[in-house]
């Protein structure tokens, strides 16, 4: 996302789709230098006027999303000071998001429930039909809790394994960024975060249709359990991967299965609330297979990626980290 991207979220411009997109990218960078330098770069291009909506805006979404602005954060002085500014613009109670997402929900009066995970945070939630949602770090669950028992829509902007009550009259559908999961009753994890180069469905009980549209193409697939099937967003290209034998895993364990180190590495900052940078761009593409517990530490698992010393890993702090 660019600092333009961001000045129109905070202006009101974006649809409710494109709006929660933001959200979910804000949720993922809140703790990240590409946030800081992005509203440094929007200050410093702003008059006196629209610095103090901006910082409304700014302070508006922390605590929307349920964030508190990270003590470590280092702005340029200025910018220091806008924020310092921002806390007294708040005032009053904030507003839920409002969404009119076009599901075909007639209820007159949607209840719309809005459920965050932080970096570093996993969330379960429980839905009226006891279907249960794991949400990912940094990721956005939204439903209609009103229209639920006729509709049973959700929306996940991020990653969730989900495990869903049988209803054969009231099909489950998870609609994420550019991709829709139907399932009757299941178990399968999905991951579809905004700044990963692909897109990942994994099934391990009962069936699932995968319907998408990315780089232009549409495509339509079902699963059965033990697949998995992977959509690269740059291109369309569809990939079914085997993955029987996974299902023993641990919701929560790390499952890299044919995965470019780019979304390894946005994956590992989503959970362990880090900065990581990789200095080499072919080797942001080389792909790995690999299975991690979650009890696994930072420097673990990143030695294990790196088991044939192909990769000069750096730590400078205990917040940032450089792989070439």
């Amino acid at each position: 996302m660019t600092s333009d991207d961001i000045k129109s979220w905070f202006d009101g411009e974006f649809s409710p789709e494109k709006q929660a997109v933001m959200e979910q990218w804000f949720i993922e960078h809140f703790d990240s230098p590409v946030l800081d330098k992005a509203l440094e770069e929007i200050l410093q291009r702003c008059d006196k006027a629209d610095r103090e909506h901006t910082l409304r805006a700014f302070d508006d979404a922390c605590h929307r999303l349920g964030l508190t602005p990270p003590r470590r954060r280092s702005f340029g002085s200025t910018v220091t000071a806008m924020l310092t500014a921002a806390a007294a613009l708040v005032a009053g109670v904030v507003m839920g998001i409002s969404f009119a997402l076009g599901l075909g929900n007639s209820h007159p009066s949607p209840q719309w429930v809005e459920v965050y995970a932080r970096a570093g945070e996993n969330r379960t939630v429980v839905l009226p039909d006891s279907s249960v949602l794991r949400l990912s770090p940094a990721s956005v669950l939204i439903y209609d809790a009103a229209g639920y028992a006729d509709c049973r829509n959700v929306y996940i902007y991020g990653g969730a394994y989900a495990e869903v009550t049988s209803d054969p009259t009231h099909p489950f559908a998870i609609r994420s960024d550019n991709a829709t999961v139907t399932v009757l009753g299941t178990r399968f994890d999905i991951c579809n975060y905004a700044d990963d180069s692909e897109m990942e469905v994994m099934l391990y009980e009962g069936a699932v249709k995968v319907e998408s549209t990315f780089a232009g193409r549409s495509d339509s697939t079902s699963l059965t359990p033990g697949e998995a099937v992977k959509y690269d967003k740059r291109t369309g290209t569809r990939s079914i991967i085997d993955i029987h034998g996974l299902d023993g895993h641990p919701t929560s364990d790390f499952l890299f299965i044919d995965r470019p180190l780019s979304d390894i590495v946005n994956e590992l900052e989503r959970h362990f609330d880090i900065n990581i940078v990789i200095e080499n761009a072919e080797l942001s593409q080389k792909k790995f297979y690999a299975i991690f517990a979650n009890n696994e530490s930072l420097d673990e698992i990143l030695d294990g990626l790196n088991w044939a010393g192909s990769m000069d890993i750096r730590r400078f702090d205990k917040h940032t980290i450089a792989i070439r």
